[in-house]
C-alpha cells in the first residue's frame, strides 16, 4: 500500500548569478526543499508513477483478468471467470467451432490440439443440403471386366460412400422482369407490376440483408464489402450501400428497436452500458468522440432476450431522461458506477434501482495485482499478505457461487445467495472499512479500487436483495464486443444519421442472435414486411404488429425454417447443373 500525501513545492527559479549573490542561509534553505522534494518523489509520486505505467502495460499488451491465470502463477490450471456463465478450464469436452472435442492431457495427444472423435464430420455437416453423386462404370468399362454378354449385377451391399464439402462463392444475379401488355377488342391489359422496395432502385430485400448482415454480423467496412462484390462482377460503390442502409433505417427501422427497448422496460430490469464511437463530420462539420448506449434484458432470466444500440453524442443523463424520463414503474438497472445513472436514479425518487457491477470492481483489484512485479513466483503466504489478492479471492467465491445458481429460479437463487454470499460480499466490505483512510496514497489505484465498493456498497448488495438481478454486467459487454470489432475496422462513421441507423442495425441483429435466429432472414424478413407496415400505418404501427415481427415469433420461424428449405433446393439444383456442364 502505497502512503503519503501530495505536497506542494513552489519556489521561484534562480540563475547561478543569482544564487552566488544570496546568503548562506537562504543556499541552505534551498538545498534543503530540494532534498526534500526529490526524496518524497522517490517515496510516494515514482511508486505512484510506476504503478500507473504498469497497469496501463497490462491493459494495452496483458490478457483478460477474467479469463487468466495471471493471479494463481503459470502452473496452476484454475481459470479466473469472474462473473461468467460457465467455467472454462482445460478439462472441458466442449465442442470446438470445427466440431472437434477439446481432451485432456493423453499419451497420444499434443497439448492445446483438437482430438477428432468419431461422427464429429456428421455433426458438422448435418444441416447442409445433400447432393448424391453416382460414380459408375460405363458400359464399355463393364464389357471390358467381365467381357461380353455376361450379366452383371450392382451390389449395394458392397457399395462404398465418403463425403466431401463444396462451396459457391457468394454472386449475384440480375432478374429482368418483362411486364406484357395485351391489346384487344378495344381494350388494353398490363400484366400485374412487380413490388419494389424503391422505386427505380435495384435494392431487394435480399441484397441489403446481404450488406447489413457484411457489416453488423461479419464486421466489415463498407469499403470492403463492395471490394469483395466487385472481384464477383457487381460494382456497387460503398456510398450507395450507405445511403440505402440510412433511408431504409430512418424510415421504417426506428418504431421496431423502440418496441424492442419498451420490452425491455417492460420486464423491470435491464443492464446498461456504453461504449464510444467517433463521428467524422457532424452537423457543425466538426470530428467528436460520441455513445453508442447498449441496453439489454437481463441474460440470467432466460427466456426472450432482447438487445438495443442507442446513439447520442453524449454520455450525459439526458440520455436516460429522454428514453425513461416518462417511466411509471420500478426499474432496476444492472451497470457500472457512472455518474450519470446514479443521478438520474435520484431524479426519479425511487423509481429506478442501481445495481453495480462486481466484475467492474474485480477489474480494479486484478489490475493492481498485476502490476506487482515477480507476483506469480510469491508463495501462498505471500500473496494473502496483500489486500488485492485477499479480495480477489472473496469475490470468486462469489462468482462460483453464482455458477451454481444459474439454473435456478429467482427465489431459490435468492435464498441460496442469503445464506452463502451475503455474508462473503459482508466480510468482504467490512475488510475494506477497516483499513484508516489516513493509510491510502489518495491518488493509488488501490485507494481508487477500494473507495469504489465501499463508497457505493447499496448498490452492490442489491443482488442479495432480488434473485432476478445478476451480480455483474457481462453480458451487456459482451453484446459490444460485434460492435468494437466492427468499429476496430471502420474506425469512424461519416455522419451522425449513419451512427444512428448504425445503432438500429446493431440492434436488430444482435436481438436476432440472442435469441437462436440468422441474421440474415431475419433481415431479410424485416426487410420485405417493414415498408408495408409502415405505408399502411401512415408510419405508426401499432404495438402489437410491431409484436409480430420480433424474431422470436412463430411467424419468423415458419419464414426462416421455408427460406432455408428454398435456398437448399436452389443450391442443389445449381450443384447438379455444375456437375452436368462440367462433365460435358
Amino acid at each position: 500500500m502505497t502512503t503519503g500525501k501530495k505536497q506542494r513545492y513552489e519556489m521561484p527559479h534562480y540563475t547561478e548569478h543569482d544564487l552566488m549573490s544570496m546568503g548562506k542561509e537562504f543556499v541552505v534553505w534551498a538545498y534543503c526543499l530540494l532534498q526534500d522534494r526529490f526524496e518524497h518523489l522517490r517515496d510516494c509520486d515514482y511508486a505512484d508513477l510506476e504503478e500507473k505505467y504498469r497497469i496501463m502495460t497490462v491493459r494495452m499488451f496483458g490478457r483478460s483478468s477474467e479469463k487468466s491465470r495471471i493471479l494463481n502463477g503459470s502452473g496452476s490450471k484454475k481459470e479466473e471467470t469472474s462473473g461468467d456463465v460457465k467455467d472454462i478450464s482445460d478439462g472441458d469436452n466442449s465442442p470446438n467451432d470445427d466440431g472437434t472435442v477439446k481432451k485432456g492431457s493423453g499419451k497420444n495427444e499434443r497439448k492445446g490440439h483438437p482430438v477428432r472423435t468419431r461422427g464429429c464430420s456428421e455433426k458438422v455437416t448435418k444441416d447442409l443440403p445433400v447432393i448424391d453423386e453416382q460414380i459408375e462404370l460405363t458400359p464399355e468399362e463393364l464389357e471390358s471386366f467381365f467381357g461380353s454378354g455376361v450379366k452383371y449385377i450392382d451390389d449395394p451391399n458392397f457399395e462404398k460412400t465418403y463425403e466431401e464439402v463444396k462451396t459457391i462463392p457468394c454472386s449475384h444475379y440480375v432478374v429482368r422482369y418483362h411486364i406484357h401488355v395485351y391489346r384487344g377488342n378495344g381494350k388494353i391489359v398490363r400484366a400485374a407490376n412487380v413490388e419494389k422496395m424503391k422505386k427505380g432502385s435495384i435494392r431487394t430485400p435480399e441484397l441489403l440483408a446481404e450488406i447489413v448482415n457484411s457489416r453488423c454480423v461479419l464486421q466489415l467496412p463498407m469499403n470492403r464489402i463492395s471490394q469483395e462484390m466487385s472481384r464477383g462482377g457487381f460494382r456497387l460503390t460503398r456510398q450507395t450501400m450507405a445511403r440505402w442502409c440510412i433511408d431504409f433505417g430512418t424510415d421504417n427501422l426506428a418504431p421496431l428497436v423502440f418496441r424492442m427497448f419498451d420490452r425491455i422496460v417492460d420486464t423491470g430490469y435491464m443492464q446498461a452500458d456504453e461504449t464510444p464511437i467517433t463521428i467524422g463530420r457532424r452537423l457543425d462539420g466538426s470530428r467528436a468522440e460520441c455513445r453508442q448506449w447498449v441496453f439489454r434484458t437481463l441474460a440470467i432470466a432466460g427466456g426472450i432476450q432482447i438487445v438495443i444500440f442507442y446513439f447520442d453524442e453524449t454520455r450525459s443523463t439526458d440520455v436516460l431522461r429522454e428514453l425513461l424520463g416518462s417511466l411509471e414503474r420500478k426499474l432496476t438497472i444492472v451497470c457500472d458506477s457512472y455518474i450519470s445513472y446514479k443521478s438520474f436514479a435520484k431524479e426519479m425518487k425511487g423509481l429506478i434501482t442501481i445495481a453495480n457491477c462486481l466484475t467492474h470492481s474485480r477489474r480494479k483489484f486484478s489490475d493492481i495485482i498485476k502490476a506487482i512485479p515477480g507476483f506469480k513466483k510469491m508463495s501462498d503466504e505471500e500473496k494473502n499478505e496483500i489486500l488485492s489478492y485477499r479480495i480477489i479471492e472473496l469475490l470468486d467465491k462469489i462468482f462460483e457461487n453464482e455458477r451454481k445458481y444459474a439454473d435456478m429460479e429467482a427465489d431459490e437463487r435468492l435464498k441460496c445467495r442469503k445464506a452463502e454470499s451475503e455474508p462473503i460480499i459482508t466480510k468482504l466490505i467490512n475488510e475494506l472499512k477497516s483499513i484508516p483512510e489516513a493509510d491510502f496514497d489518495k491518488s493509488s489505484k488501490l485507494y481508487e479500487a477500494v473507495n469504489y465498493i465501499v463508497g457505493q456498497e447499496e448498490n452492490f448488495r442489491v443482488f442479495l436483495k432480488d434473485g432476478n438481478v445478476p451480480v455483474h454486467n457481462s453480458s451487456c459487454e459482451q453484446a459490444i464486443i460485434p460492435f468494437a470489432l466492427g468499429r476496430n475496422g471502420w474506425k469512424s462513421i461519416d455522419s451522425i444519421d449513419g451512427a444512428i441507423t448504425l445503432g438500429y442495425y446493431y440492434s436488430v441483429t444482435e436481438t436476432a442472435k440472442a435469441n437462436g435466429a440468422i441474421p440474415f432472414y431475419y433481415l431479410k424478413f424485416l426487410f420485405e414486411r417493414l415498408p408495408a407496415l409502415m405505408k399502411q400505418s401512415g408510419g405508426k404501427p401499432a404495438p402489437e404488429e410491431l409484436d409480430e415481427l420480433m424474431p422470436w415469433t412463430d411467424q419468423y420461424r415458419s419464414y426462416e425454417a421455408e427460406e432455408i428449405r428454398l435456398n437448399h433446393k436452389a443450391l442443389i439444383r445449381l450443384g447438379r447443373i455444375a456437375r452436368s456442364e462440367k462433365s460435358a
